[in-house]
This record gives structure tokens, C-alpha cells and sequence, in this order.
């Protein structure tokens, strides 16, 4: 499963993101494929993967950060639902250029379970998201039984 799209909730301000404490969950307007059905059909549902089979997987997001002054730092991260981040990465913003970040793991995950794909800019201000980036992504494989 691929989604991009990247959003930060159903209403008209969905592509601003906050420096909000704990993060802010991001939302996937567009699935390039999903034949599993990881992603709902509704838009509240779409801020969650739902793992179709108990086994292991690799999930994959990535993130394109717009232009902002300052080197603040951005973190992207993988959890359950609810749950510690299953991986995360942490790095400065490039001074008034867009910062691509990315991160990947292998986790072992239940049928049922939910994956959420978290932000959290430490800027002064408000970041506005472009959801028609490419480069805004979450990937989820089945790789193995156990």
C-alpha cells in the first residue's frame, strides 16, 4: 500500500500543522494502490493503516517540510495506535529551503491493529503542508507470517 496526499485533518485547513504538544497526525488523501485496504474509504479513517493480516511488516513514511526561516527541529514518526513511536527520526530544519525527512521499519503487527504516521514541528509559527507532493508518503508490505 502507498498513500500521499499528505493532510492534517478533514476541514479546510487541513495542510496546516501546529506546533502542537505530542505531534499532530497526518491524514492520506490518495492511495496509489491498496488492494488490502489499509486506508478507509472516509476521510477520518484515513489518518489510520489497518493491518489486514497478523505478520511482519515494513512500513515506510516520508515527509517534504515547507521553506521556514530558522533551523527549529521537525520530527516524523510510525506508531500504533495510542502506542510509543515504532520509529522515529529528529533533524533540524534547513534554513529557508524545503527539508525532506524519512524513516523505515520492520515491525511484527496483528490483524486489526492501527498504524499512524505523527509530526511534530518545533517552529515559532504555523506550517502550511503541500498535499499534492509526491514526496509526502506512507508505505505498507506484508513481508512475512512471523
Amino acid at each position: 500500500m502507498r498513500a500521499e496526499g499528505v493532510a492534517t485533518g478533514c476541514d479546510t485547513n487541513a495542510s496546516v500543522i501546529s506546533n502542537a504538544a505530542g505531534g499532530v497526525k497526518l491524514f492520506w488523501k490518495r492511495s496509489s494502490f491498496d488492494a488490502s485496504a489499509f486506508l478507509g474509504a472516509e476521510c477520518a479513517t484515513r489518518s489510520q493503516l489497518v493491518v489486514p493480516r497478523t505478520g511482519i511488516y515494513e512500513i515506510t513514511a516520508s515527509l517534504e517540510w515547507p521553506s521556514a526561516a530558522g533551523s527549529a527541529t521537525r520530527t516524523l514518526g510510525t506508531k500504533r495506535a495510542n502506542l510509543p513511536y515504532l520509529a522515529a527520526d529528529r533533524r533540524a530544519n534547513t534554513p529557508n529551503e524545503p527539508t525532506q525527512q524519512s524513516i523505515a521499519t520492520v515491525a511484527y503487527l496483528n490483524q486489526g491493529e492501527r498504524i499512524e504516521v505523527w509530526a511534530y514541528p518545533k517552529s515559532p509559527g504555523d506550517l502550511t503542508l503541500d498535499p499534492t507532493l509526491r514526496t509526502s508518503t506512507v508505505t505498507m508490505h506484508y513481508v512475512a507470517r512471523s
